[in-house]
């Protein structure tokens, strides 16, 4: 029964893990489906028959600026409070509005019915949005292709019931009851909603204001050519929708004259064409989008448009007039709808949801408005007039979809270029997921380009489309000279058809590319398969690439991947080691008897990130990678702390971190842990304690910001400077949860913003989601504060830093200190300062390399790591320290005197430039590998300086960003320099 049931699901997509996921999902878009059936019936009955269709003209323009205002508000809603709490927000809301038209109703005012056909059009669109909004979150990219066209087919089951439940249910209780019915169905909906958001996914990327989003979007349009002529077909395709829906509406009220009746009809014809479109979406839409490419296909909608208005010329009635209503229906939602979605995937994933919410915001709106004009103002009209203004638009807009096509190509090959995958994604909101001819063409051509790289996207490409006709010309690719492209050309047919793999496998499992035999080996453990064939097995365990023989060992049999893998680990190869543990990560649970935690202190970082993360996925023995959220290397950090955080246990002990961590491990244990689900305890106290130890700072800072002036009084107060700012980002990142997380980046930012009015709001925001305990504490910190303390107050400040338990803060106030000692207070310096020796010794070229500007906005606990790989070196007046043609291996940093640099040309010297105190040389052949260009001596009065080994700034330039940043800043400076 169980293999049975797995079958019928692999058959439509469904993984049976998914099971729950689909489950509800699939049953919230019948039920949001069936609610639309219902609702517009009822609207379009009650509206016709009670208020009048003579005024249908001004309800639709009256339509596009309140679906304008819907679209906007949803979209902000998502970007204030996030999917989770938004989706069942709207949701819940817009079946309590039906409630409140429904009882409107009974209050006796004509006026609540066009409200309720209004507010019908709105709701269907934003509960439509919320369906997808809801999959789009709880599904990966991968889900999504498989599991969408599940949901769109439960949708078509749900509209065709929904749309068959109206004449009866008019019959039995009256047409205005059909609202409570509409209403009843949201509520299902909403706890549908609910129930599913425990599968949403949390967001990497942050989201954007809806006005900054906007302007990103309007900037994309009207930088493409397919863009603005894709606004024209959209205006054009809205305002044709809604003049062909009133003359529908019109005859359909003169040959329905009572409600049940009229609400039947309507109920049945909905019904019929939702099945139609249906039909046609699964035997023809795939087809003609194999066959013709996007743009043909989507030219087959103003065609219909065209050819319908052209027979209402000839004869209109309620049997032409229903054919063509019943045509536009399935060109609309099987066609159009589907193209238009896939037509934006030329955009980066970034601008893509922006240009679609502006197009339906903007010029399918203005569409709608214009034709509610052209109804209003156009009533004297004959009827052929009136088609007449049909055909003409239809024919523009054929035109320009037709323009369209070397538009969207000329976008297609753009995008392939920069690596674009998203333009090969299958649109989804469809009840197939067909593919588009024109991409298929671009990346088939690209399958022969003479760059690799081409050859290897557009096998990506193609095995993302898994579109079975193109299999020749990936499986081609398998036989490709670069190794690249071989390994794409493997992973895309795991894709197309795995079971043409079967013969490939013993030649990929001996190819010369490690990625390809890797490739291999991983498909295969894919497919369920636990064992190699015995054929290959003793080939791939003996692999010359660690990383291919540490795959093999977990399909080999348990003695001989065990001794494979020990071997690995134990052979002193770094390379070897992290393959094995890296191995082991995809293997959860299953140890093979390694000792992972054995080498959380290797000398190699990659090894020590590979076995944190070794120690994470076997669950047992967490606290040994606690010590390793100090280490060095911010990548074995973060790899410790995700490895933590992937359970309750690692989680409890990251929390312990941040109560007694250092300041790294801080930083380490916050990204992993946020954002978190509800507000732990622990962490509010925690970031509560933060806020006043920020404010205790703060308070220092400002007095020492007017009272000193010294090299070490300006560092000091900038290190004061940017641990009330750290403090101050972790308090807001310990109150991210998944219902703010959208939201504190955008506080983030605007917290640190010059500009009054947008720090204003972001603390306005802040107070509206933030923890009341924590914000009583952290606000006083954001507001605009004063000038300094009271004249010497910074001398008893300096004394209680001196104090402080940051090494950092008590040293740097100690030298502060020392300035202004007189007399006895000179020997109770000298005595605190033995309690600070090893700080004290180490500062004093933290306070030389502060002064360097690609170090200076770095903490001391980061140039701590640039000191100490440093060696204090001296010169005498005019010795030489490089020589032009000189290898470049180190950096010089200079402490004293200056630095002279001349070049002899044409049996001349010529002084190039002078570098005094603070100032470094020779960075630049030491980056590129070169020969020193210039000389460099000693001033008249000599030099001291720190060098920087080439290895030493390389493991500096990794571990922090910054000093990368602020070294090209300072080599950009002197270009430009050279070049005035």
């Amino acid at each position: 029964m169980g293999n049975k049931r797995s079958r019928i699901l692999a058959s439509v997509g469904i993984r049976p893990d998914e099971l729950g996921l689909s489950g509800w999902l699939a049953t919230l878009f019948m039920v949001t489906q069936a609610s639309h059936g219902v609702g517009a019936n009822a609207a379009d009955t009650l509206f016709f028959l009670r208020y009048g269709v003579e005024d249908l003209p001004l309800m639709i323009f009256l339509s596009g600026p309140a679906v304008m205002v819907a679209i906007i508000g949803h979209f902000a809603g998502l970007a204030w409070k996030g999917a989770r709490v938004w989706l069942v927000a709207i949701m819940g809301l817009s079946a309590a509005w039906v409630a409140v038209l429904w009882s409107g109703i009974f209050v006796g005012s004509d006026a609540i019915y066009p409200v309720i056909w209004i507010s019908t059009q709105a709701l269907i669109f934003l509960t439509l949005t919320v369906v997808w909004s809801a999959a789009g979150s709880a599904c990966s990219t991968r889900q999504a292709k498989r599991l969408f066209p599940v949901f769109a087919t439960a949708a078509v089951a749900g509209g065709v019931m929904g749309n068959l439940m109206v004449g009866p249910l008019a019959s039995l209780f009256g047409a205005e009851n059909l609202l409570l019915v509409q209403g009843l169905l949201l509520v299902g909906a909403t706890l549908l909603v609910r129930r599913s958001s425990s599968f949403f996914r949390s967001e990497a990327e942050e989201s954007e204001p809806v006005r900054v989003a906007m302007a990103r979007a309007i900037s994309s349009v009207r930088s493409s050519r397919l863009l603005k002529l894709a606004a024209g077909v959209v205006f054009l395709l809205f305002a044709l929708f809604f003049l062909v829906v009133f003359p529908f509406s019109e005859i359909v009220t003169a040959t329905f004259p009572g409600e049940t009746e009229m609400a039947g009809f309507l109920g049945l014809f909905s019904s019929v064409a939702t099945a139609a479109t249906f039909l046609f979406s699964l035997l023809a839409t795939r087809r003609l989008f194999s066959r013709l490419g996007l743009i043909v296909t989507l030219l087959t909608v103003p065609a219909v448009y065209l050819v319908g208005f052209s027979v209402w010329l000839l004869a209109f009635g309620i049997i032409t007039a229903t054919l063509f209503r019943a045509l536009q229906w399935i060109a609309v939602n099987s066609v159009q709808t589907t193209a238009y979605s896939a037509l934006f995937n030329v955009l980066s994933t970034r601008r893509r949801g922006p240009v679609l919410a502006l197009m339906t915001a903007i010029p399918a709106q203005l569409g709608t408005m214009t034709a509610g004009a052209i109804l209003v103002f156009g009533s004297d009209l004959s009827n052929n007039s009136f088609f007449l203004v049909g055909v003409l638009m239809s024919a523009a807009d054929v035109a320009l979809v037709a323009a369209m096509r070397p538009a969207y190509l000329s976008a297609v090959v753009d995008a392939m270029r920069r690596g674009l995958v998203s333009v090969w994604d299958s649109p989804h909101a469809g009840v197939i997921s067909p593919v588009d001819r024109d991409v298929v063409r671009v990346l088939e051509s690209h399958l022969t380009d003479p760059r690799p790289r081409a050859r290897a996207i557009a096998a990506a490409g193609l095995g993302s489309l898994g579109d079975e006709s193109t299999l020749t010309g990936v499986e081609a690719l398998l036989d490709d000279k670069d190794p690249l492209v071989r390994s794409a050309a493997f992973a895309a047919m795991c894709q197309i058809e795995p079971a043409a793999l079967e013969p490939r496998l013993v030649v990929a499992l001996s190819d010369e590319s490690a990625e390809v035999r890797l490739n291999a080996i991983r498909y295969l453990a894919s497919t369920g398969e636990t064992e190699l064939p015995t054929s290959v097995l003793a080939t791939v365990l003996d692999d010359p690439d660690a990383r291919v023989r540490a795959a093999a060992a977990w399909m080999a049999p348990e003695e001989s991947g065990r001794l494979v893998l020990h071997d690995l680990v134990s052979s002193g190869d770094a390379e070897s080691t992290r393959a094995a543990f890296e191995e082991m990560t995809r293997h959860p649970g299953v140890t093979f008897d390694l000792r992972p935690f054995d080498y959380l202190d290797d000398d190699d970082p990659g090894v020590r990130a590979a076995a944190a993360a070794a120690v994470g996925s076997s669950g047992s023995d967490l606290v040994t990678v606690v010590p390793s959220l100090d280490d060095r290397s911010v990548r074995v950090r973060r790899a410790a702390a995700r490895a933590l955080a992937g359970s309750d246990e690692g989680r409890g002990l990251l929390l312990e971190v941040l109560e007694v961590g250092s300041v790294i491990a801080t930083e380490a244990a916050l990204d992993a842990l946020t954002p978190v689900e509800t507000l732990d305890p622990r962490f509010t106290t925690w970031a509560a304690s933060e806020a006043r130890r920020a404010a205790y700072l703060a308070g220092h800072r400002r007095v020492l910001d007017a009272g000193l002036d010294s090299p070490q009084g300006r560092y000091l107060v900038r290190v004061l400077d940017n641990r009330v700012d750290r403090i101050i980002h972790w308090v807001l990142m310990a109150m991210t949860t998944p219902t703010t997380k959208e939201i504190m980046p955008v506080v983030a930012r605007g917290v640190d913003a010059d500009d009054p009015e947008t720090n204003a709001q972001a603390i306005e925001a802040l107070e509206s989601v933030g923890e009341r305990s924590v914000l009583t504490v952290l606000l006083p910190l954001l507001e605009p504060t004063g000038d300094g303390e009271v004249e010497n107050a910074h001398r008893s400040s300096l004394q209680e830093l001196s104090r402080d338990f940051d090494p950092w803060l008590s040293g740097l106030a100690l030298r502060c200190l020392e300035q202004l000692a007189e007399g006895s207070d000179v020997a109770r310096l000298e005595r605190m300062a033995g309690d600070q020796l090893d700080t004290l010794d180490e500062m004093g070229r933290i306070l030389v390399l502060q002064r360097v500007p690609m170090f200076s906005e770095l903490d001391p606990e980061d140039l701590i790591l640039v000191a100490r790989n440093t060696n204090e070196v001296r010169f005498d007046p005019n010795d030489v320290i490089y020589r032009e043609g000189d290898p470049g291996t180190e950096l010089l940093v200079i402490v004293d005197g200056l630095a002279v640099v001349t070049r002899t040309r044409d049996g001349m010297r010529h002084m190039i430039d002078t570098y005094g105190s603070g100032e470094h040389v020779g960075e630049l052949s030491l980056l590129t590998g070169g020969r020193r260009s210039a000389d460099v001596e000693a001033g008249d009065e000599g030099l001291h300086g720190l060098v920087v080994g080439k290895s030493e700034l390389i493991a500096i330039l990794e571990e922090r960003p910054a000093v990368a940043v602020g070294m090209l800043g300072t080599l950009a400076a002197r270009l430009i320099e050279q070049t005035l």
